[in-house]
């Protein structure tokens, strides 16, 4: 009944995968058109998109589990068909590895929205060509979300790193402005 260590690899439950599906959105829209009183142009467009992943995670047993049945009394055997014998490379009936196995299922999600318009045109005719300029704003956000699986966060699932949920996001404003101011126009080696 003495207390020990014991390390293995639990290949009784089979191997380690992962199922990934994705779902991808993504909508784009612009519009541009002119100011003819001013002789100006402007133009806008807004795009939207996610990325929704569903990961199923395959063969990790549950260490709770495991210990119920390596405290029971008979092996394991009135939990699971055939019990568990943790020493040496042994088979297990499929009841124990349903028993021992565990199914966690993480979901993430990353949206981005982007919205930019700009608009330019002439000011003033000046000696050398006319002066122009242009403006613009841009919006950006990017925010992602990652639900894990309360068996992957809890850290029950053997040899699978703990995974906590996190979410976060950034979003940057810009504007600009630009000015075209010509100097000189058809000078001798000057064009």
């Amino acid at each position: 009944t003495a207390p020990f260590s014991l390390t293995k690899r639990y290949s009784e439950v089979g191997a380690s995968s992962e199922r990934n599906e994705y779902d991808i959105f993504q909508v784009t829209g612009g519009l541009k058109g002119k100011l003819p009183s001013l002789g100006w142009s402007w133009d806008a467009y807004a795009s939207y998109g996610e990325a929704r992943q569903d990961q199923q995670i395959f063969g990790f047993a549950s260490q709770q589990a495991l210990t119920s049945l390596l405290q029971a009394a008979d092996g394991g055997a009135s939990l699971c068909a055939g019990g568990y014998n943790p020493f040496g490379i042994t088979s297990i009936s499929d009841a124990c590895r349903d028993y021992l196995l565990r199914y966690p299922e993480n979901h993430s999600i990353t949206r981005q929205t982007v919205v930019e318009a700009s608009v330019q045109g002439g000011l003033a005719a000046l000696p050398a060509g006319e002066l122009s300029f242009a403006l613009g704003a841009a919006y950006r956000r990017n925010s992602f979300r990652f639900d894990a699986d309360p068996m992957v966060s809890s850290g029950d699932l053997i040899n699978l790193p703990i995974s906590n949920s996190t979410s976060g996001s950034t979003s940057v404003k810009e504007i600009y402005g630009e000015l075209l101011i010509p100097i000189i126009h058809d000078t001798p080696l000057i064009r």
